[in-house]
């Protein structure tokens, strides 16, 4: 439970009412789930104001509210808290919640695969500990926020994907969630609009460990031409790598796909096998093993929870329909995170076509129609047959690959592609549809399902 007092001293608001040693039991955001003796916090954002439903969250039982505004509150036994930005005043709250558990904190960022990373980090740990993790892809200032505000004492330790796509929110993810181990799974072209190039996105990602206080512990993937350089850092921390090929502390060898689909590899001595659709997964458990090492989770119990691995919605999640296989990843895309699909695209497992679906990769700035084009060659090395691009950007890699041997097929809209592909699709093909959240392809693939 948190006082009035606390609330004050986390954000360092002015209390223009209510009685400073008053108890809340917790703090929400959403005006419609609010709970009786909870604190309110009005956020305010670009398509909504937090400050139009105070007096909704009050009928419901709210205690207190934290506002930015002027307010005329009747009942006085409502505590208020004026700040200069709610936005940050929940984050203030949520550090100084997070502050008085002395457990460990996993906080994970990655240009692709934070949130299936979490995942099998989560789960490695959740065999020997009581693990809290993120809800679903909660990764910016206000999800994080919200899952330190759900630390209770029964927690052992708590699992967390950073998100950013602007310098500084970073340090500042860090600053609140006040990490014990960072892990750095890759550096890819995500975000340029802001972050402009690879160097930007290594230097806003290396804030989680720079941030960090010392005495913690770096899991990183010494492949990445980028993370490399922490090797020769000299840091206040403990360096753990992992890799496929570079030596490092946690090597991936003998990595293969089954027949059924299932990625298997060595680590040590060790066989680790898990369902997956491409080799870069690997990656991804190796972040889990090491962690899971660092922890003392026994290695057959990081072997168990890779083995029992669940895709999640639009990552690399398969399904069949009339002998053929869909794979949808369209949760989002960067040029890396493309890269690693169609690498997953060339090494499934079929006799039939590959078709893959791209739909515009967003958030590029002034390198978007370049990294387009740039794609064409890997469409090309992934043994395409189909490309179906979706979208202006996507159509610049269309048109690179006209007259050669993939046959290519450019739409504007999702219906169109639902329209003209769904005849093609015969037993034994492959398809694999990747685009950006806002591009919203997977309504292509539940057409295409139906």
């Amino acid at each position: 439970m948190l006082s009035i007092q606390d609330i004050q001293d986390a954000t360092g608001g002015r209390v223009l009412q209510g009685d400073l040693g008053e108890k809340i039991c917790s703090v929400a955001i959403d005006s419609r789930s609010i709970k009786k003796n909870e604190l309110f916090v009005a956020i305010k954002g670009k398509n909504f104001d937090g400050h139009r439903f105070i007096s909704q969250a009050i009928l419901k039982g709210a205690k207190a509210a934290v506002v930015s505004k002027k307010i005329k509150i009747r009942s006085k036994t409502v505590a208020v808290i004026r700040v200069a930005n709610t936005t940050k005043a929940l984050g203030d709250i949520a550090r100084f919640h997070r502050s008085r558990f002395k457990i460990p904190v996993v906080a994970i960022t990655a240009s692709a695969g934070k949130t299936t990373t979490k995942e099998m980090i989560a789960s490695v740990l959740s065999r020997k500990y009581k693990v809290l993790k993120n809800y679903s892809t909660e990764n910016n200032e206000i999800g994080v926020a919200k899952t330190l505000l759900q630390l209770k004492a029964l927690h052992q330790i708590a699992v967390l994907e950073l998100g950013t796509n602007h310098f500084g929110e970073m340090r500042n993810l860090t600053l609140m969630a006040q990490p014990t181990v960072a892990i750095l799974l890759n550096i890819g072209k995500s975000h340029l609009e802001f972050l402009k190039n690879l160097s930007g996105v290594f230097r806003e990602k290396s804030s989680i460990y720079k941030s960090m206080k010392p005495g913690g512990t770096i899991i990183f993937n010494a492949d990445d031409e980028k993370l490399c350089r922490i090797k020769i850092q000299k840091l206040p921390h403990k360096k753990i790598s992992f890799s496929i090929n570079e030596k490092s502390d946690y090597r991936a060898t003998k990595v293969n796909r089954t027949k059924d689909t299932k990625i298997s590899f060595f680590v040590k001595k060790n066989r680790f096998l898990m369902p997956a659709s491409t080799p870069q997964h690997v990656y991804n458990a190796l972040a889990a093993i090491s962690c899971g090492r660092l922890f003392d989770v026994r290695v057959s119990d990081a072997q168990k929870a890779l083995k029992s691995t669940k895709h999640f919605f639009g990552r690399q999640k398969i399904y069949q329909k009339k002998g053929c296989w869909i794979i949808d990843d369209t949760y989002n895309a960067n040029p890396l995170s493309v890269e690693a699909a169609l690498q997953s695209l060339k090494s499934f497992p079929t006799k039939g076509r590959r078709f893959f679906i791209l739909g515009d990769m967003l958030e590029l700035g002034r390198n978007s129609r370049k990294e387009h084009q740039l794609l064409s060659r890997l469409v090309r090395e992934s043994s395409v047959d189909v490309l179906v691009t979706v979208g202006s950007l996507s159509a610049h890699c269309a048109s690179k690959l006209r007259n050669t041997e993939v046959t290519v097929l450019s739409c504007r809209q999702r219906h169109d592609v639902v329209r003209k592909l769904k005849p093609m699709l015969k037993r034994g093909d492959v398809l694999l549809a990747k685009g950006s959240r806002a591009m919203r392809i997977e309504e292509i693939l539940i057409r295409i399902l139906s």
